[in-house]
């Protein structure tokens, strides 16, 4: 289920959160909940890479603010 989840992850270009993963994974007939699939990327530590790329974000925008 890990791989699964990974793949996904992966083939969305690191974008798609819980909410999108779920979708897709019920597509492909598979009943996971949101937690779990947020407790499998702490596993796979794509966790980290969630956050950091919300900070680039967050940076990106909070720059872009200043500049005004």
């Amino acid at each position: 289920m890990e791989a699964v989840i990974e793949t996904i992850f992966k083939e969305s270009k690191n974008n798609y959160g819980t909410r999108k993963i779920k979708i897709e994974l019920e597509k492909q007939e598979y009943t996971v909940s949101r937690r779990k699939i947020s407790l499998s990327w702490s596993k796979q530590d794509l966790l980290r890479t969630i956050l950091w790329l919300n900070l680039r974000y967050i940076r990106k925008a909070g720059m872009k603010h200043l500049s005004k």
